[in-house]
């Protein structure tokens, strides 16, 4: 065959450009996800054609694409395939890449255009109104997103040598050290048995009306390379069922975004800040809350379910006000689209005056801002009495009460002192001893997990400050403790500071003055 000189030209130039490109297309390639079961089975029986006929929703170019089903489709062109494309590998060049992200952002704004007319839902205010029931509530931290510092003991068993130095710090290391099978037997049992419908039975016979739940994403998809298991969200499920039992509302919270949003050990893995980057992670996050408004967003949970929050507690140190907002703007406009019932999103632990520009009516309707208000993990926090804490906690809600935003406190506790073991994680002491941070020595952790080492002094101390915050907290729309219960660390376990009569029973008894 005689092959004309433009002809070799054109194929060398072919595959000098394949090979500059296939070391991309390989890192893309590993940041494909699949979907859990459930989330596969709900959209099958929603039966959504534009789904079907569409590789995917939204995503960048440049990766292998199999269908919707297939669980892997997010980060394909939005082009339409036949069954015998979807494996093919898509290659898109630096000088195609805005066309074909302004290609894919068209195809999503249609298709959330249209979204509606597969449900067929009379979007109707909420059933639930904040400002005649406040939120008295508590969290219930450490089951379907697990902490080290609230079950300790699911953490040492699986040390690699029983050494502290082999306890994985966090869910992501916890599951990849075990492996599959292991780390999803025992967090099988995990699940089952550290929450189970007593305790929303006890929770109601306290004085509450809500719960909020943490979950994370990894619960409904994972990235290709992610060591988790799924499982949770079957408890996500008994959760609003036992809710709906015992009279209870429901907060649903995403704990735990891909590539985390604050590089805590409570976002599913710690010291890792790749939320936004690479753009994968903030895709999958958005498909994680789609599923989650599509599905629980729907009329037959809005009387138990008063609250959808985007994300817990995302850093604006670390992706910007500008990004967050963008975001938090995104998956309302998500929530939206299925239902009216009300969007909760944080406030990234910039000042309340900020917020005042933001998600304002009547663009935005049926906001919550979450606020969380610890006094532990600043030094300088940690030197303060009990009514300088008070003191301080009332001027934050002064300033809260002067914004026109319905606001909760998401999270609050009964701590005065960060010593609760690994509460700044595995491997990591205090900074009330000087075992952290190397900040000099405050105090004793004399102790944060036995509450007979409690003096007459540190119980006065301790319901006094509670009493405080539950005076305080209820000025806005409501509170939820953290958290319902752990191991040992007491300060930050509702259910024992209840039994040793430190939280108030009933919740308006009082030992002290209230705070006006």
């Amino acid at each position: 065959m005689i092959v004309s000189e433009s002809s070799m030209r054109n194929a060398v130039l072919f595959y000098l450009c394949l090979i500059w490109l296939l070391p991309v297309s390989a890192k893309q390639n590993q940041t494909l996800f699949h979907f859990s079961p459930n989330v596969d089975a709900f959209y099958r029986e929603q039966e959504l054609s534009e789904r079907r006929n569409n590789s995917c929703i939204m995503g960048i170019p440049g990766v292998k694409c199999v269908n919707y089903f297939n669980r892997e489709c997010f980060h394909c062109s939005s082009i339409s395939r036949t069954s015998d494309q979807e494996n093919q590998l898509i290659i898109v060049s630096k000088e195609n890449k805005k066309e074909a992200l302004q290609s894919n952002n068209r195809f999503f704004n249609e298709h959330s255009n249209k979204q509606r007319s597969y449900y067929n839902i009379e979007k109707t205010g909420p059933k639930y109104n904040y400002k005649r029931d406040k939120v008295i509530g508590v969290n219930l931290g450490g089951w379907l997103v697990t902490e080290p510092f609230i079950t300790p003991s699911l953490y040492e068993a699986a040390s690699k040598d029983g050494t502290e130095a082999g306890t994985p710090i966090d869910e992501y290391n916890y599951c990849l050290q075990l492996g599959p099978d292991i780390s999803f037997q025992r967090l099988k049992h995990h699940w089952e048995t550290w929450i189970t419908e007593d305790d929303f039975i006890k929770i109601k016979s306290y004085g509450f009306n809500s719960v909020r739940l943490p979950i994370g994403y990894w619960a409904f998809a994972h990235l290709i390379d992610d060591p988790y298991v799924f499982g949770q969200e079957e408890y996500l499920e008994k959760s609003i069922e036992w809710c709906r039992n015992h009279g209870l509302k429901l907060w649903i919270d995403l704990h735990g975004i891909p590539g985390s949003q604050n590089g805590f050990d409570n976002s599913g893995r710690r010291d890792h800040l790749q939320w936004m980057n690479p753009i994968t992670n903030y895709n999958l996050g958005l498909e994680v809350i789609r599923y989650i408004f599509e599905k629980y967003g729907d009329d037959q949970y809005s009387d138990v379910v008063i609250g959808y929050q985007n994300l817990n507690e995302p850093l604006h140190n670390v992706y910007q006000p500008e990004n967050i907002i963008k975001f938090d703007k995104e998956a309302y406009k998500l929530l939206r689209q299925i239902t009216n019932n009300y969007f909760v999103y944080h406030d990234s632990f910039l000042d309340v005056e900020f917020w005042e520009a933001y998600l304002l009516e009547p663009e935005f309707i049926h906001t919550v801002l979450d606020h969380h208000r610890y006094q532990v993990f600043e030094t300088h926090l940690l030197k303060y009495t009990v009514d300088e804490h008070l003191e301080a906690l009332k001027k934050h809600v002064s300033r809260y009460m002067a914004v026109d935003k319905l606001q909760v406190i998401g999270e609050w506790s009964a701590a005065l002192t960060d010593c609760g073991k690994w509460l700044n994680g595995v491997g990591r002491g205090a900074r009330y001893d000087n075992t952290y941070a190397g900040t000099g020595v405050i105090g004793e952790c004399k102790y944060s997990d036995d509450p007979s080492k409690l003096t007459d002094q540190d119980r006065d101390n301790t319901r006094r400050f509670i009493e405080g915050q539950l005076d305080l907290y209820s000025k806005v729309d409501g509170f939820f403790f953290w958290t319902y219960k752990t191991e040992s660390a007491i300060e930050w376990s509702m259910k024992d500071l209840l039994e040793i009569g430190l939280f108030p029973q009933p919740l308006s008894d009082r030992k002290y003055p209230k705070i006006a």
